[in-house]
């Protein structure tokens, strides 16, 4: 499927990818989520826990980005990619 863009958003049927305001991209796979939940907590702006237990991106610019540094070390299926703005990626920590 193509992706559809909104709000700087790239969004397909289980891949978000969007870039915040400082620059910094935030990946998000659908699939590899389990709803554990501990991105909500970290970067509760930017998570939101749908009705089905998954996260979505709500606000990618709704935290400071420490906090979705810490979203994404938390997922505990490393669902949440952080890059910064040459595509480096910055959490979770490569192995």
């Amino acid at each position: 499927m193509n992706p559809v863009y909104y709000n700087n958003m790239s969004i397909d049927e289980d891949i978000t990818v969007v870039t915040r305001a400082d620059g910094n991209v935030i990946e998000y796979d659908l699939n590899k989520c389990i709803g554990a939940g501990p991105c909500a907590i970290a970067a509760s702006n930017v998570f939101k826990i749908k009705d089905d237990g998954k996260a979505i991106v709500d606000d990618p610019n709704g935290d400071p980005l420490a906090a979705v540094i810490e979203a994404a070390n938390s997922c505990p299926v490393f669902a949440i990619i952080i890059k910064d703005s040459l595509g480096r990626q910055i959490a979770p920590p490569k192995k």
